[in-house]
């Protein structure tokens, strides 16, 4: 597994990004388009934030985005910024293999490198029936948070 960023890929994974947006990605039904926009959000928002691929024997197979948001968006009263995993998506063919997981514990890697900044804490959100991802969270540390965070999805936090 290697893991590169979208201004890395980009020239080489032409063709194969422009299929990704109609792959479906994520056991939920999301597409990696759905990824894009996002970090398009973020972006346009003047987040500091980044879109990763992971390859596989040089093909693409998941993709995710790091930002830096206020802390107080996932945990009100809390001060400072934190960094959030969003749209961790795996092809369905490299599904069930350790994958997740092991994108989890990069990511989480990267953030402790800064590569966007500084930050005491990864957060992300998952939705309540993606069972193997909360495993895959779990396992490379994320913790479940007793708050309230919405209707589809629970909150997960790790200290970098």
């Amino acid at each position: 597994m290697r893991i590169c960023t979208f201004e890395e890929g980009c020239p080489k994974w032409l063709d194969e990004i422009r299929v990704l947006p109609e792959q479906l990605w994520y056991v939920d039904g999301l597409t990696a388009r759905d990824a894009n926009r996002e970090y398009l959000d973020d972006r346009g928002a003047g987040m500091p934030c980044r879109q990763y691929f992971v390859l596989e024997d040089e093909r693409p197979v998941g993709i995710f985005t790091l930002s830096i948001r206020p802390r107080n968006r996932y945990e009100p009263g809390t001060e400072g910024t934190a960094y959030y995993l969003g749209r961790l998506m795996l092809d369905q063919g490299a599904q069930g293999r350790g994958l997740g997981r092991q994108i989890a514990a990069a990511a989480a890697a990267l953030c402790r490198e800064g590569v966007l900044g500084t930050a005491a804490w990864c957060y992300l959100s998952c939705n309540r029936e993606n069972t193997p991802g909360i495993r895959a969270y779990e396992r490379a540390g994320f913790q479940k948070l007793p708050i309230d965070y919405d209707e589809w999805e629970d909150l997960y936090r790790l200290s970098l």
